[in-house]
């Protein structure tokens, strides 16, 4: 209950920076999670995950450079399933293999999502499929939440915005800017 992670960085590391699993109340902020992946691992690879936890604010935060092996994902944020009521807000994810983020249904649905105010960009540098070749991937009936304000910019334009199998319907998609990376990159830095 009420975990609190701040001003962190991890680095090289093979599942990122946290695995959130049974957590209730809380938040992480400011945590740089940057580089990792490359072996092979059932499960794959992701530098923030949380699954079965419910009440809780992931802010601030940088997830990039995450590569795969032979394995899946290699994503920057990884909603696993069975979450409930958290909020995902002006986190950066750039760079990384896989999807920069992945909503699935392992364990259950996730409900109540509030993802705002984020930046991602340039992921599915190395996608192990087609469908994961997208900025978002998800999969899995059942979540709710909202998807609002954010800049998503993928690599190319074979990278999907958002994976095109998934029911995005679920989520209220309200005031994302979805472009190019290559229309915005040379763009002045505040």
């Amino acid at each position: 209950k009420n975990l609190i992670i701040e001003d962190s960085v991890a680095i090289n590391n093979l599942a990122g920076a946290f695995q959130l699993f049974n957590v209730d109340g809380g938040h992480i902020k400011r945590v740089h999670s940057i580089t990792g992946g490359g072996q092979d691992t059932w499960s794959g690879t992701t530098l923030g995950f949380i699954q079965s936890s419910q009440n809780f604010l992931i802010e601030d935060n940088e997830f990039s450079f995450i590569d795969r092996a032979q394995a899946a994902d290699g994503t920057g944020m990884d909603f696993e399933g069975d979450t409930h009521n958290v909020t995902f807000r002006n986190n950066v994810i750039h760079n990384n293999a896989g999807a920069g983020m992945l909503i699935l249904s392992t364990g259950g649905p996730n409900t109540n999502l509030v993802i705002e105010d984020n930046t991602f960009y340039n992921n599915a540098r190395d996608p192990w499929n087609d469908e994961i070749n997208s900025e978002f991937q998800g999969g899995g009936p059942g979540h709710t939440g909202i998807i609002r304000n954010n800049g998503i910019y993928r690599g190319d334009s074979s990278i999907n915005f958002f994976s095109p199998s998934a029911d995005w319907s679920v989520f209220a998609r309200t005031g994302n800017r979805e472009l190019e990376y290559a229309d915005v990159r040379q763009a002045p830095v505040w």
